[in-house]
């Protein structure tokens, strides 16, 4: 089977910022905050964008508002179980005069 040959390329993007140790499984705050410090122009940025782009969308896509509905009469089944909670309450002083 033949090895694969890959080649290691370096993003010069993220050239100024810090890696951590290989070893490590321990995250380190003040270097988590530096790098994102470090890319605040560019996090600002995208930031911006999409919010620009939201702006804009909501100005050119239409509103479309649809609703239905069927409203019918209770039947007093349904308010048997109101009433009893009603008088409930009123036994024990909550609410107003029935």
């Amino acid at each position: 089977m033949p090895s694969l040959n890959v080649k290691q390329e370096k993003n010069q993007s993220f050239a100024g910022y810090s890696l951590p140790p290989a070893n490590s499984h321990e995250i380190d705050l003040f270097s988590l905050i530096e790098v994102l410090w470090q890319a605040k122009r560019r996090i600002l940025a995208t930031v911006f964008a999409f919010a620009c782009v939201g702006l804009l969308l909501s100005f050119l896509l239409p509103q479309k508002w649809t609703s239905q509905a069927i409203v019918t009469p209770a039947e007093s089944v349904q308010w048997q179980g109101l009433e009893r909670n009603v008088d409930r309450a009123a036994r024990v002083g909550y609410g107003g005069k029935r």
